[in-house]
């Protein structure tokens, strides 16, 4: 579970008051405020993060490697296997190199 203003650019200044629904793609239909205290109704829709992230912070870094490096090998889980970017069963050389050019 997550507030959803934390997942609103802050520059926006809104205020998601009240969540009204979610549809099978993810898009929540919400209600809140601007800064003016004016009602907005609003659909949020989500963003997938890009090849890379795996510790959720919309970024890609020291963590994410930190995570990938130690997934390395085969997977041994049924899938989701998050560290095998490539989708090849392995979590290796071409995981890394997706990762490091995903970077930032």
């Amino acid at each position: 579970m997550r507030a959803l203003d934390d997942l609103i650019p802050p520059d926006l200044m809104l205020d998601v008051h009240r969540a009204l629904g979610i549809n099978e793609a993810g898009q929540i239909t919400a209600f809140g405020a601007d800064k003016n205290f004016n009602g907005v109704a609003m659909l949020l829709t989500p963003v997938k993060p890009p090849l890379g992230e795996l510790d959720g912070d919309c970024q890609i870094g020291v963590k994410d490697l930190l995570i990938l490096l130690g997934s390395w090998g085969p997977c041994e889980d049924c899938p989701p296997c998050p560290a095998d970017l490539d989708g090849d069963g392995v979590v290796g050389v071409s995981d890394l190199l997706i990762l490091l050019g995903n970077w930032g």
